[in-house]
Parts: C-alpha cells; sequence; structure tokens
C-alpha cells in the first residue's frame, strides 16, 4: 500500500503548489489491500485533491495510516481550513448536479463519487467528518490482504469498468458485480 500511497501524493503535489498547500509524507509500513492498484491509486489521489480543496493556504494535507485488525487498514487524511456544511455531509458522496451549490472547497465533481464506489467495490469504505478546528477528516478502511484466504493475482483487463451517468440529477451506477473472492487483486 505504501506504493500507491507515495503514487498518489506525488500525483497530488501539483494540485497542493497552485493552492499553496503542502502534503505530508505517506506513512510507511501499511502491508497489501485487496483492490486493483491503478483504481485504487486514482481513488486515493481524488481523496486527497479532495482534502487539499478543503485546506487554507499555507496549510498541511495530513496523512496517517495503521492496521486496525487482521482485515483493515486505516488511513485518514486530515485538511485545516474549510468544514463542510452540516446539511451536505450526509450527500458528500453523492454525485452533484449543476444546480447545487459547490462546496467551500470547490467544484470536486464526480471524483469523492467515483472514489467512494471504487473503495466499496473492494470491501472497503470511505466516511467524510468535519473536524473542530476547522477543516475535514477523511477516514479510508481498506480490506487488507495480509489474512485473507483464497486471493489470487489477475491481470489489469480484470479491472473493474464503471460508467455514471446522469438522468433528471440522480445517480445511476452501471457496474458489473464486485470481483469474485479468488478474483481480487493484491495491491501494494
Amino acid at each position: 500500500m505504501s506504493g500507491m500511497l507515495d503514487q498518489s501524493v506525488g500525483r497530488t503535489v501539483d494540485c497542493a503548489r497552485r493552492r499553496d498547500v503542502m502534503l505530508a509524507p505517506a506513512p510507511a509500513g501499511l502491508g497489501l489491500v485487496l483492490g486493483q492498484e491503478a483504481l485504487l491509486t486514482r481513488a486515493l489521489e481524488v481523496l486527497l485533491e479532495t482534502a487539499v480543496k478543503f485546506s487554507k493556504a499555507g496549510e498541511t494535507v495530513r496523512l496517517a495510516g495503521r492496521p486496525l485488525d487482521g482485515n483493515t487498514t486505516r488511513l485518514t487524511i486530515e485538511s485545516r481550513g474549510n468544514v463542510i456544511p452540516a446539511d451536505s455531509l450526509s450527500s458528500f458522496f453523492d454525485v452533484l448536479t449543476l444546480s447545487e451549490a459547490s462546496t467551500p472547497g470547490g467544484d470536486l465533481g464526480l471524483g469523492p463519487a467515483v472514489a467512494h464506489r471504487v473503495l466499496s467495490l473492494f470491501g472497503g469504505s470511505v466516511s467524510v467528518e468535519n473536524r473542530a478546528y476547522p477543516g475535514i477528516r477523511l477516514t479510508i478502511d481498506f480490506r487488507s490482504a495480509e489474512n485473507a484466504a483464497n486471493v489470487v493475482m489477475v491481470d489489469e483487463a480484470a479491472s473493474v469498468e464503471m460508467n455514471f451517468v446522469r438522468e433528471s440529477g440522480r445517480r445511476i451506477v452501471n457496474s458489473p458485480p464486485p470481483p469474485p473472492e479468488r478474483g481480487v487483486v493484491l495491491a501494494g
């Protein structure tokens, strides 16, 4: 997982520089997680960009990670700056329509919704909360591969395809079912 995090942080540096925000180094030693590495790397990149957009100039986006148990690895991404309006927290990962107001951090587009979907496809999750001083915390739980049974490597052709379609301002997710337990990739 450290390689994925390093790659995601590296890809987010330009976004952070444009906003005069710094990125803390990625935590090391988090082991392997279940998922397709390219998709998980992109999901992490989007979530890091989201934290940057909620940061004030001169602040640092902080990352921390640790295994919770034999089945879950948790990563937190914290920013200092803007918060999400309380009435928008529950719909933060929904696809926004053009008529809805943008968040204080600027236009987030489909990124958070796609990241949420990618993580859930591989047995993970992401949540967001406001922090007291102010800012946001994204909490990402990955399914750990350390103790997973019946896991085999599959090639890039097995990646999950997702299509987000807008119809009357509602989200329609058109994707195949999650990969079977025996067809999950180890992402490091």
